[in-house]
């Protein structure tokens, strides 16, 4: 989750350094490989079972909007083929619950490690229950990620 009017310059940042193409998530998209989709709304993104994206005021008194864990959440219930899923940096413990659906649903789940977080409270939530399978810095997610997704490829 992050603050609306942060969300814009997220997405610059993001595109400024990502090698794949970003852009503001609207109703209607689909999961697309290659596409990095950022949440721009003071509502929950989630995965419908169309398999498009879509904001919802549901939950409406979650206090995170919007939601990881309702993002999360979704895919664990709507995306046919696990996948690999991280929880970053970040206040409170949105997110902790639908990392654990996650891994329940087959996929492989990273929490990012304490040493590398500008705040371990999301992160730590979910290493207490349980949802992360690997714990890792933040420098190393992407060829650990990249490793991944080769070797689900390749089956």
């Amino acid at each position: 989750h992050i603050g609306g009017e942060f969300v814009g310059e997220l997405a610059t940042w993001l595109k400024d350094r990502c090698k794949l193409k970003v852009r503001l998530a609207m109703n209607g998209d689909v999961p697309t490989r290659g596409v990095v989709l950022v949440a721009n709304s003071t509502q929950h993104l989630q995965l419908r079972k169309a398999g498009t994206l879509g904001y919802t005021l549901d939950p409406i008194l979650c206090p995170y909007k919007p939601s990881v864990d309702v993002l999360f959440q979704s895919f664990a219930q709507h995306w046919a083929t696990p996948c690999v899923a991280a929880l970053l940096t970040g206040m409170g413990d949105d997110g902790a619950q639908g990392l654990l659906d996650l891994r329940r649903a087959g996929w492989h789940t990273v929490a990012q490690d304490k040493e590398s977080c500008v705040v371990y409270g999301m992160p730590k939530a979910a290493t207490l229950i349980g949802a992360a399978s690997r714990v890792l810095p933040l420098k190393d997610m992407a060829v650990h990620f990249e490793a991944l997704i080769r070797r689900m490829a390749a089956k």
